[in-house]
């Protein structure tokens, strides 16, 4: 078996490729084949050492990377792949896709962003392109339970599944030595909330300034929310509160926080991040849309509205705790995701995809 995806050629790599190359790889060590195709906006060996530094050993993927669609047009014909994987539709993505189809390759579309989640598109192009490749793929598997339903309804000849459960690398994210931080680490764009937080945490600033705390704004982004973001800590009683660090990967910040606050606008299930935060052991107040539900659990989490109150009375929860309370949330956080994260479930799920091809 032969199989395929498709990511764009970046060394900053988002939750989905950090998730998805992990399952392929472990995939690739149980016999199957497996390309991971870039279209290439960075040089290769950047591309390459940051999925290396992701899976660590063993790694069992081929990476192939290409200057132009048409040359990965080109390779997906010459190939023939049995499968061919890619996520939500954008046009650099299309050359694979078409290339796969017309190769005979049977194709799965992973619906891994909270927007074409909820059917919200940047613009009609946006959602045309979503709606060709959802009704020309041979099967849609759905990152959020909670848009099985919706998705099978718009697509009622397509085969709609649901990956079984979220994960994350528990032995590089794992609980540190904590310190008195409250993190935000993410690309910093308007469904973030990058400029909520800040608002939220200048709202109770003299209250964390007393009891020592630190924010840590992580991430970078649109120009305009990181003036925004700027502009509201230079307006702060006190700047040094927080720290604007720019981009820093998780597991150098998420050990050492005690607080972490993910307040995503459509869903946060199964954010990388958020999973990353529990992982390490961190109290998570996080947004209260879609799925996230299933992973926010008491005593170590909480669910919040997008009101600046809401936010900045869950953080003060967590921030007012005595040190056994923590330490036992700390527990929790981290007991929880020993339990729920497991990438074999995952692994199980696209293996069953890949040979129910085998006897068809």
């Amino acid at each position: 078996m032969k199989i395929a995806c498709y990511f764009g050629g970046r060394s900053r790599l988002g939750g989905a490729e950090r998730r998805l190359s992990r399952i392929f790889n472990e995939m690739a060590q149980k016999g199957v084949e497996v390309q991971l195709i870039f279209r290439l906006y960075e040089p290769m060996e950047a591309v390459e050492e940051a999925y290396r530094d992701v899976i660590g050993q063993p790694f069992c993927l081929k990476l192939i990377g290409r200057s132009s669609g048409r040359e990965i047009f080109s390779y997906l014909r010459k190939e023939k792949f049995d499968y061919a994987f890619y996520t939500d539709p954008y046009r650099a993505m299309l050359p694979f896709f078409f290339g796969a189809k017309l190769s005979g390759s049977k194709t799965v579309l992973l619906q891994v962003t909270t927007t074409a989640a909820e059917q919200k598109f940047e613009s009609l192009l946006s959602k045309k392109e979503f709606e060709l490749v959802a009704r020309l793929s041979n099967q849609i598997d759905c990152l959020y339970p909670c848009a099985v339903g919706m998705i099978q309804k718009q697509y009622p000849k397509q085969k709609v599944t649901v990956t079984p459960c979220p994960f994350t690398n528990l032995s590089v994210f794992s609980p540190g030595e904590k310190q008195k931080i409250i993190a935000f680490v993410g690309r910093w764009e308007y469904m973030k909330n990058v400029e909520l937080f800040v608002k939220s945490m200048l709202s109770i600033q003299d209250q964390l300034w007393r009891m020592g705390y630190h924010v840590m704004l992580c991430g970078n982004g649109k120009a305009q929310i990181e003036q925004n973001v700027r502009e509201l800590v230079k307006s702060s009683n006190y700047p040094q509160l927080f720290e604007l660090p720019g981009y820093e990967k998780s597991q150098d910040v998420l050990p050492s926080a005690e607080i972490f606050v993910s307040l995503q606008l459509y869903n946060n299930y199964p954010s990388q991040s958020l999973l990353e935060a529990i992982a390490c052991g961190c109290c998570v107040v996080a947004s209260d849309q879609g799925d996230t539900y299933r992973l926010v659990k008491e005593p170590f989490g909480l669910l919040c509205s997008f009101e600046e109150k809401n936010i900045s009375e869950g953080v003060l929860r967590f921030a007012q705790m005595s040190d056994e309370d923590k330490k036992k949330a700390k527990e929790a956080a981290r007991s929880f995701a020993e339990i729920q994260f497991s990438i074999g479930n995952s692994v199980s799920h696209y293996m069953k995809m890949i040979e129910e091809e085998k006897q068809e």
